[in-house]
């Protein structure tokens, strides 16, 4: 399992290694000015009342999975279907980002942003080609060789004259997840720059080019205007030069659904057993957000270990420190040294981290289903 979910964002996916490719979806209205957009980009999983529901409608847990995010806020249903590609060992991925009105009757135009970020001090990346519907990245690491990221923004509706736009940066790896940070101080210091409310929105909250030599991130912002269809892939050398695009997209995404379908009925039988097909539906979204919950994550935990011995209060002088104060150990909260957790989350936006008490219920569940999964735990 090469490529993992990071469960705390709406949509993005990262490789299970301390430095990696981290890469992610964002978006916002642009419908009105008014609106303070900037405020409100979508990003990581949030309780919000303006969000109707979000949840992975089917995941397999290794290479398949469809979920669905109503945004009342910005009134459009985004839909993201992702895919990993068997052939190219499990190292080429594609999605499609779907979006549709939730009232017809009105507007639903939206910034929509993906990015790309090198997690660490290792690798490159360079805009190879940024047309008017497509964009072509190409990145190298020691963990992902010779990579091509590319972009197809074809046949979709625009509110804005620029289609893609895209923002070149060179930050402390590290900082790598902070990237909501820069594209909303970005957003803010264009807009004030051209300080003229007689602008469009989708002209005035378009995204400036830094254009840092050498960037290792790279995020690219399209102006769209629901309905519209979005496909990213990510290809490696391994491919044979398969684009995953298009149809060729489209039929992957049917092979893999059916599978999907096929595995969950011949594990759980809930047809077979007379649930209706509103109860078997529920029953994949159940399964599909446990699974899409899976994440990688590393670094420094926070261990408290002091020992559990109450303090002999009788025969000890309140005011006169022992002797060997300065000689005790210290104990309380103190960071580990890294480590590295492949887990299930108990929940994207309240709780995106691992628990261990919690993992055990889940395998219960993902054992059942697929065993291979249960043994990455391991």
């Amino acid at each position: 399992m090469f490529w993992v979910n990071r469960p705390n964002l709406y949509f993005g996916t990262r490789t299970r290694a301390p430095e990696t490719l981290l890469n992610g979806l964002m978006w916002f209205g642009v419908n009105e000015i008014g609106e303070r957009a900037w405020e409100n980009v979508r990003h990581t999983c949030e309780q919000d009342e303006t969000l109707s529901g979000y949840a992975w409608n089917k995941h397999n847990g290794l290479d398949y999975g469809s979920q669905i995010i109503k945004d009342n806020r910005y009134n459009v249903a985004i839909k993201t279907e992702f895919i990993k590609v068997a052939g190219a060992g499990g190292a080429d991925w594609a999605v499609r980002i779907t979006g549709e009105p939730l009232d017809a009757e009105k507007s639903s135009d939206i910034s929509l942003i993906y990015y790309l970020g090198l997690d660490g001090n290792d690798g490159e990346l360079r805009v190879a080609s940024n047309d008017e519907d497509s964009v072509k990245i190409l990145g190298d690491a020691s963990y992902l060789k010779n990579f091509k990221f590319l972009v197809n923004d074809r046949a979709n509706t625009h509110p804005s004259s620029a289609k893609i736009n895209v923002a070149r940066y060179k930050i402390d790896g590290g900082n790598v997840w902070q990237v909501k940070d820069l594209v909303v101080s970005n957003i803010v210091q264009v807009a004030q720059r051209i300080n003229n409310l007689n602008t469009s929105p989708a002209e005035l909250f378009k995204m400036d080019d830094p254009e840092a030599a050498n960037p290792n991130l790279i995020v690219v912002q399209h102006m769209l205007t629901a309905p519209f269809v979005v496909e990213y892939a990510l290809i490696t050398q391994d491919n044979s030069g398969e684009i995953y695009f298009g149809e060729s997209l489209s039929k992957l995404l049917e092979i893999y659904e059916s599978k999907f379908d096929n595995e969950f009925e011949n594990v759980f039988e809930l047809a077979k057993k007379g649930y209706d097909e509103s109860q078997v539906q529920f029953g994949k979204m159940l399964l599909g957000n446990m699974l899409g919950g899976l994440g990688y994550f590393y670094g420094s935990g926070i261990v408290d270990n002091s020992p559990e011995i109450e303090e002999d209060l009788e025969n000890s002088d309140y005011f006169e420190g022992d002797v060997d104060d300065q000689e005790k150990e210290v104990y309380g909260p103190a960071l580990t040294a890294p480590y590295k957790l492949f887990t299930g989350v108990p929940s994207r936006p309240f709780f995106p981290r691992g628990f261990l008490w919690d993992s055990g219920f889940d395998q219960l569940l993902i054992s059942e289903f697929n065993a291979e999964i249960r043994f990455t735990f391991l």
